[in-house]
This record gives C-alpha cells, sequence and structure tokens, in this order.
C-alpha cells in the first residue's frame, strides 16, 4: 500500500479497536455495527488503488461532522486530475520526430548560443522565459510544471478571461443543474470547462515579456467540485471547489518567428535542435486551488 492507504488504514484501524473496546453494556449492537463496519473498510482499503485511497483520504480529512462536509463525502473527495490536452492542430504543430536527424558542429555551436542567451533573459527579470529554454535544451522532454497564480497577475487580461470563464461555463452552469434536479437532498456533480486560448503577447512591461517568451500563446480550463445541500428557508446552499489548470506546447512551428532585441530568430533554428537530438519539446502543466466559492439559490 502506499503511505496515504496506510495513513487512512491506521486511522480506521484505530477507529475499530475503539468500537471493539467500547462498554457492550452501554450499547452492544452499536459497539458491533461499528467495528464489523471499519473492518469491511480495513479491508478494502488494503485493496484499493492509490487513486482511490487518496480520493478517500482527502474525503476523510474533510469529514467533520458538518452538512457540507458530509455532501464533500458523498461527491468522491475532490477536484478530478488534470484533463486531457486541447487537441494538436492538424499541421504546423512542433517539429516532428525528436532525434531523427544527426547534428553538426554547428547545431552544437547554436545550442551553447541559446543555453548562454537564457542567462541574458534571467538576469533581465525574465526567469520563466530563462526556464523554458533550460528545460528545452535540458533533453529530457519531461513536462515542466509551472505556477499559474504568477500568471494570473503578470499577463494582462488573463484574470479577466479566467474569472468570465468560471462566472459562465461554472456558476451559471451549476444553478442550471441544481434548479433542474435538486430534490432537497445533498447532491454533487463536476463541471470541466472548454480548454480556451490566451495570448501572453503584451510587451508593456518586463513581467508580460517574461511569459511571452516563456510561454506565447497557451491554453487553460477549470475544473470544479459543485455540492449541493438544502439551507434555510427553502434555500439551495452551493459550495463550489474549482482549479484553474494551464497547458501549452513548448514547441516551435514552421513559418513562425521572434524578434529578440532587433533580432528576427525563426522557429526553424530552434527546430533544429529537437530534430538532431540536442534539445526536446515538452509539455506545460500549471494547476492552482482557487478560493471555495459559497452562495445561496433562492426559487
Amino acid at each position: 500500500m502506499t503511505e496515504r492507504t496506510d495513513r487512512i488504514s491506521n486511522s480506521v484501524s484505530n477507529a475499530a479497536r475503539m468500537a471493539a473496546s467500547m462498554s457492550t453494556a452501554a450499547a452492544p449492537p452499536l459497539a458491533a455495527t461499528a467495528a464489523r463496519s471499519v473492518s469491511q473498510l480495513v479491508d478494502a482499503l488494503k485493496q484499493a488503488s492509490p487513486l482511490e485511497a487518496g480520493d478517500l483520504l482527502r474525503a476523510l480529512d474533510a469529514a467533520t461532522g458538518s452538512r457540507a462536509q458530509t455532501s464533500a463525502l458523498a461527491c468522491g473527495g475532490g477536484v478530478p486530475d488534470f484533463p486531457a490536452p486541447p487537441a494538436a492542430p492538424g499541421t504546423g504543430d512542433g517539429s516532428g520526430p525528436h532525434g531523427t536527424a544527426t547534428p553538426t558542429y554547428s547545431d552544437r555551436l547554436v545550442a551553447t548560443a541559446f543555453f548562454a542567451g537564457a542567462q541574458v533573459f534571467e538576469n533581465a527579470g525574465s526567469v520563466n522565459a530563462a526556464d523554458h529554454m533550460r528545460h528545452f535544451l535540458g533533453n529530457s522532454g519531461a513536462t515542466l510544471e509551472i505556477d499559474p497564480t504568477r500568471m494570473l497577475a503578470e499577463i494582462p487580461g488573463f484574470q479577466s478571461a479566467v474569472d468570465s470563464d468560471f462566472f459562465a461555463n461554472i456558476m451559471i452552469a451549476a444553478e442550471t443543474r441544481a434548479r433542474q434536479e435538486f430534490t432537497g437532498q445533498p447532491m454533487c456533480f463536476t463541471i470541466e470547462t472548454p480548454w480556451q486560448n490566451v495570448g501572453a503577447d503584451k510587451l508593456d512591461t518586463d513581467l508580460s515579456s517574461n511569459w511571452h517568451y516563456g510561454v506565447g500563446t497557451f491554453s487553460f480550463s477549470q475544473t470544479a467540485q459543485v455540492s449541493v445541500k438544502p439551507g434555510p428557508n427553502g434555500a439551495m446552499e452551493v459550495s463550489i471547489d474549482s482549479q484553474l489548470r494551464v497547458f501549452d506546447r513548448y514547441n516551435w512551428d514552421s513559418g513562425k518567428s521572434v524578434t529578440i532585441a532587433g533580432q528576427t530568430i525563426t522557429d526553424e533554428v530552434l527546430g533544429r535542435l529537437h530534430e538532431v537530438g540536442l534539445a526536446q519539446e515538452y509539455d506545460i502543466h500549471g494547476t492552482m486551488e482557487q478560493e471555495r466559492n459559497q452562495y445561496a439559490i433562492f426559487d
């Protein structure tokens, strides 16, 4: 079992021992039922996958007895994992297969020059642009994790795009479904918004220039878990836990170029390094927990 599974198993095992040690004279049916139930839970946990165990851990951590947390437990324990990335364009996306050509001495000089250029970017404050170039030249092809919190603060228009998406595709959708399906009993469901493109192409500040050179145009989506429960005066109480997801392909597309310090650099120059196996294109992911939204709906 994983460490997370062990934590749950140990917790419920302790609960089982406590239930078994309850005074049978005071409440024998309750003690027997509790012991039997948690024993069955321990057995189930031992057979659970790490993902199932993790989901249960999140639910148990949240379950402190309130109606809202009981509703969250019924939801299955948290926002879903990172969604499938947006579909790649049919043509013109990336430099093709990796390492299909033999590098030349000139190719190695180009790679060295861009590695040195990354340090220049970092010295100028474009830390992400530098890190992303180094990751490309590192040639692993591994997914790179970034912080959407900084992107929201530093890319003009990104926060407003996220807010608009949340209102239109999560809050309105949640209210619509609640009005259609709520029967007076707690209910839970998830919402995943479609991927949308945002261009980090505003070069009016050093911060936005950092993301322009680091990601360019990227995609974002939001995933939410919604719980609805009965509230006072006939209201429906809605709670939304959501995450912002960011995705980008760090690659080089034929026919594109960028101008840095007055010099135009075509994507083919960097794409060549991918083709000869001196660097490797990769995916960029970012995930950010968002503030819980809670509100009431009245008929």
